[in-house]
């Protein structure tokens, strides 16, 4: 499925659903187990850790807008368009904004905390190379951007 690239008309359609849906529709067998791994794995240690509706708001939240900034990157010819499918640029947005708030700052002693959904995108890239890797450099940046760490920190604190 391929999100529209009129800004316009997705937000004054009745296509808004869009933003939301296409985290769930897989083009290919190998996005669809990762997909499936990746929610598995972290999934239930984000849920356990941010309670159910801070999970599900932050799901919504954290599909909705990497899907506008690929498709605004995409409107001004940044990068080519590209299928974009499955729950992993979710997650992605998610554990980077999860990442923001350890208070470790370094993992193995020599990388930083911040770097790490980098790191997890490079070994997806390798295991599944059609992936939106665009897609995927949007839900790491709206993950680490104050917008969603802030909402994180709100919707944490008072669940």
């Amino acid at each position: 499925m391929r999100i529209k690239v009129d800004m316009v008309l997705i937000c004054l359609s009745s296509s808004v659903y869009r933003l939301w849906s296409y985290a769930f529709c897989h083009r290919e067998m190998p996005s669809l187990l990762s997909s499936a791994a990746i929610m598995v794995v972290f999934g239930q240690w984000q849920e356990r850790r941010w309670g159910t509706v801070c999970f599900v708001a932050l799901s919504l939240i954290s599909s909705s807008i990497p899907g506008l900034l690929y498709s605004l990157l995409i409107y001004i010819g940044v990068g080519q368009p590209s299928p974009v499918c499955g729950y992993s640029a979710t997650h992605f947005a998610m554990f980077s904004a999860q990442c923001r708030h350890i208070k470790q700052r370094r993992v193995f002693q020599w990388v930083p905390v911040s770097a790490v959904p980098c790191l997890v995108l490079g070994v997806h890239f390798l295991v599944l190379p059609t992936s939106p890797v665009l897609l995927y450099l949007c839900a790491i940046c709206v993950g680490s951007s104050c917008i969603l760490s802030k909402l994180t920190l709100e919707l944490y604190c008072f669940v």
